[in-house]
């Protein structure tokens, strides 16, 4: 792991640690509670599956808008 050791707080979103993720150019964090203890880790490969996800829960819900983008679904 590298040092300093990145942490982001359990009350923080994926969006927020893929941010931190990249402005540390780290790929894992350390969760922590409101205190400050270590609860896990997330991985980038955590939130590529998570960002996966939302995107086939995406396409599930919407439909295509543009001629374009109906020939190609």
């Amino acid at each position: 792991m590298s040092t300093p050791v990145e942490t982001l707080s359990i009350d923080s979103g994926i969006y927020d640690a893929a941010n931190k993720m990249k402005d540390a150019k780290c790929r894992r964090i350390i969760i922590t509670d409101k205190r400050g203890k270590a609860k896990g880790v997330i991985s980038s490969g955590d939130l590529l599956e998570l960002f996966i996800k939302e995107l086939d829960l995406l396409s599930t819900v919407t439909s295509p808008q543009s001629p374009a983008m109906k020939r190609s679904a």
